[in-house]
């Protein structure tokens, strides 16, 4: 049987189908991401990295310059830093720099586009400062650099108090004369007297209010040793106060290099003898020596848990000249 005729419709071609063309996608392998030891033509720029932040852009060129001054000064090792190497270039930074007392400052960057092998790096850096001797690490940070903080916590590093650095400048004849106080005397530090006050030492830190933590960190031996290093020859500004013929006090001074201030480096009070206005006679003795050696400015740091001391230093005339977030670990 023949087929019935289309309609003229029905015989009209249909247009040919469109076939999209296949698209093809290009997978881009990421930056290998490298953690490892600086290399010696990498320090300047390592350096910017740990300085990155802490001013403003157009200031960072003249604080990488004081920076490497300080250095130079205090004799940093600029090699004893551990990187984060991403794409052939550098993205974190993080120094150590040993201190007396078998401790170490540690100096970190911003953990950047890498926080894991930022981590992954401040840790590697600790387990190098823990093998060269250091047993205590410290981290100082401002106030104002959470991404720091958080790193420092996810390298396993504890948060500890925050340090309050106060100075107080001397004019005039103010604490130039000494005034006899009743059962008071005063024993200048000499070798032969170093267990007598290492022993007085000892005791001012027994319940103390400024970083108590530490008493059960560092060994008093460490903390002695710390004391006589950072003093150095300067130890003749070192002063143990008895009252009724009894140690009570000890007064550590120390005149910083090239520069017009004095710092007191520690002050602590026996606890038998707290509450009795001793604190006051140690620092107005501080204050007069900072006033005989012809310093201008007597600074010094004090625990914000502190709130006795911190009373005194404001009672004295202290202002407040910065704020440091105190971060630490031990082995």
């Amino acid at each position: 049987m023949a087929r019935p005729p289309q309609s003229r419709e029905a015989v009209k071609r249909k247009p040919p189908s469109r076939v999209e063309p296949m698209r093809t996608e290009v997978l881009v392998s990421p930056a290998p991401v490298r953690v490892r030891t600086i290399e010696p033509g990498e320090i300047t720029e390592a350096v910017r990295l740990l300085l990155g932040g802490s001013c403003p852009a157009e200031e960072l060129p003249a604080h990488i310059k004081r920076f490497f001054v300080l250095a130079e000064q205090e004799n940093y090792d600029l090699n004893r830093q551990i990187v984060v190497e991403a794409g052939g270039r550098l993205t974190y930074s993080c120094l150590f720099v040993p201190r007396p007392g078998r401790m170490s400052y540690i100096f970190t960057a911003r953990p950047g586009r890498n926080p894991r092998e930022a981590a992954k790096a401040l840790q590697q850096l600790g387990q190098w400062a823990f093998r060269d001797g250091s047993r205590f690490l410290q981290i100082l940070l401002e106030p104002n650099q959470p991404q720091r903080a958080e790193l420092s916590l996810q390298a396993g590093y504890r948060r500890l108090t925050d340090l309050h650095y106060l100075g107080r400048f001397l004019s005039g004849e103010e604490f130039s004369a000494e005034v006899p106080v009743p059962d008071i005397d005063w024993l200048d530090y000499d070798d032969t007297y170093r267990e007598f006050f290492r022993r007085t030492i000892a005791q001012t830190y027994q319940q103390s209010l400024d970083c108590p933590e530490l008493e059960q960190i560092r060994s008093l031996e460490d903390t002695f040793s710390g004391f006589l290093q950072v003093c150095g020859p300067e130890r003749r500004y070192w002063r143990l106060l008895r009252y009724q013929e009894a140690p009570a006090g000890v007064l550590l001074l120390t005149r910083l290099k090239k520069s017009e201030l004095m710092e007191l480096t520690y002050m602590g009070i026996c606890p038998a003898w707290r509450g009795r206005g001793l604190g006051r006679r140690l620092l107005e003795q501080a204050l007069r020596t900072t006033k005989h050696c012809g310093a201008e400015m007597l600074t010094l740091a004090v625990d914000q848990r502190n709130y006795p001391a911190r009373r005194l230093y404001q009672q004295f005339g202290f202002n407040e000249l910065l704020v440091r977030q105190v971060f630490y670990t031990t082995p």
